[in-house]
């Protein structure tokens, strides 16, 4: 395993694991985070507000960055971060442009490092699957 794909792995699990901890159990100060203007506030105050879904995604940017950080499961958790990390990126360039730079850097990490594991996408990438259960024993 190359040391940039090591390296890549532990830059993109760190963020994930201090903001996700940080959303559950708010260790971080207050002044960390910008003023959100009005849409970004309505955002995160739906989030919030649905009772579960801020939770899940905290629990997820954890369980992902705690897989990134040992090396185990490192396809799925790419497939299972890639969605966030585009609604982190559409979150900062429609809303809250503080911390767009953040946001570019994970996608650009998810990118690199989807590209290093581009093997293990390949079978979900065919266009006419079928399932185990027809294929012949």
């Amino acid at each position: 395993m190359t040391r940039s794909v090591v390296v890549a792995r532990v830059l993109l699990a760190l963020p994930l694991l201090v903001f996700g901890l940080d959303g559950l159990v708010g260790f971080l100060p207050e002044d960390t985070y910008p003023e959100h203007g009005e849409p970004a506030t309505l955002f995160l105050e739906a989030l919030l507000g649905s009772g579960y879904a801020w939770e899940l995604l905290k629990l997820v940017e954890v369980g992902v960055g705690v897989a990134l950080l040992v090396g185990r499961f490192v396809p799925l958790a790419l497939a299972v971060i890639t969605p966030v990390v585009v609604h982190i990126l559409g979150f900062h360039l429609t809303m809250e442009r503080e911390g767009t730079w953040l946001a570019l850097w994970l996608v650009a990490l998810t990118g690199f490092l989807a590209w290093a594991y581009r093997a293990h996408f390949r079978p979900m990438l065919a266009a006419n699957a079928k399932p185990f259960a027809d294929e012949p024993r």
